[in-house]
């Protein structure tokens, strides 16, 4: 009982763990998250100026591209927004992005690969400790936990087979999900479906991207 506790707060941990992580996403590259966009920005920098120099640029031409720039980290924190919320919740990021029929088939995907697992641990598990044989709300916790030790490692072993091999099944999804959800988001800014817009409101130097 001990382990298979260990086991749930290690997951649970994992997830609040990413959940928390900023909608920017990582600043290093990936297989789906965008790479580097300080890097990314300066690159396109140098090429919007070509031979010329900052200081050879008037007021307007330095606020174009400013916004330019500016225009490209929106986009690659788009991007990195979606993937990371489908790694989160298998689907999230290509609702965000426009896909519902994607997002609803790895939901789907993802329910039946944790719905699956948790029923075949649960009738994996000894007949005696099963919620029709063992009244946990109402029997004593003493007469819980000696039920569950009264049981060996081996007769835990098939219902701890079925967890590891859901999360080997998981991992591989969320992974599939969150470079999908990359990739459609880069799709729908292509084709101008997902728009930045500069407006006044909290977020650095009173900008803010909306889409």
């Amino acid at each position: 009982m001990h382990r298979s506790l260990a086991v749930v707060l290690a997951l649970a941990a994992s997830v609040a763990t990413f959940a928390q992580m900023s909608p920017h996403g990582p600043r290093s590259g990936g297989p789906f998250f965008s790479a580097d966009p300080l890097g990314g920005g300066l690159e396109l920098m140098a090429a919007q100026l070509g031979d010329k120099k900052l200081g050879d640029l008037d007021g307007p031409a330095l606020a174009a591209l400013a916004q330019k720039v500016r225009q490209a980290e929106f986009e690659r924190a788009f991007v990195n927004h979606a993937a990371l919320m489908s790694f989160v919740i298998p689907g999230s990021g290509q609702f965000m992005s426009g896909n519902p029929g994607g997002g609803a088939a790895f939901l789907a995907a993802q329910v039946a690969v944790v719905g699956g697992t948790m029923a075949g641990a649960y009738f994996l598990l000894p007949a005696d400790l099963r919620f029709d044989k063992l009244d946990y709300l109402g029997s004593p916790m003493v007469n819980i936990k000696n039920t569950w030790q009264a049981h060996s490692i081996a007769d835990y072993l098939p219902s701890f087979g079925v967890m590891v091999a859901g999360m080997v099944v998981d991992m591989p999804l969320r992974y599939f999900a969150a470079k999908g959800a990359a990739s459609d988001a880069r799709a729908a800014i292509k084709a101008g479906t997902v728009k930045f817009e500069p407006e006044i409101g909290p977020g650095f130097a009173g900008w803010r991207w909306r889409y």
